[in-house]
């Protein structure tokens, strides 16, 4: 099965998960800083963990409709993909996961101050364990390539 990685992307931080080699636990690896490196460091962490495939999240809004943060990430993810090649891409519907994380860091006593470089990596790692229960029902891949998301 492989390393599975999963992005929360933020243009102020960038959280960042990891499975183990078979795909059945997901762990919290880091948060990275959002800015014009955050590929190039996403490029880098792929390699090292030997990662077989990135999910990274796409914020729609309730309806299920593309935002300015979607088409951002869509772009981030489109970005990291060609760099990453052969190594698939895929977006993964994340519209609750930043709300479940910063209630689950609350609920652990950590305030906002306190969880502001974790929640990023408690959102991937919500994204990533929704995406390896979708591969283990299905037995393919979970989401979507960015191109076939139109923004």
């Amino acid at each position: 099965m492989g390393v599975r990685i999963a992005v929360d992307f933020g243009t102020i931080r960038v959280g960042v998960a990891k499975s183990d080699p078979a795909g059945k636990i997901a762990l919290p690896l880091t948060t990275i800083t959002g800015d014009e490196l955050a590929v190039e460091k996403l490029v880098q962490l792929t390699t090292n963990e030997a990662a077989q495939v990135v999910y990274v999240g796409l914020p729609l809004n309730l309806k299920g409709q593309v935002t300015q943060s979607a088409k951002k990430a869509l772009s981030f993810a489109e970005e990291l993909s060609r760099k990453i090649a052969p190594i698939p891409v895929l977006m993964i519907d994340e519209r609750f996961t930043s709300t479940t994380a910063t209630k689950q860091l609350q609920d652990a006593g950590l305030t906002s101050r306190q969880s502001r470089g974790l929640v990023d990596q408690v959102s991937a790692l919500g994204l990533l364990e929704q995406a390896l229960q979708i591969e283990d029902r299905t037995g393919t891949l979970a989401g979507s390539p960015p191109a076939d998301w139109d923004f």
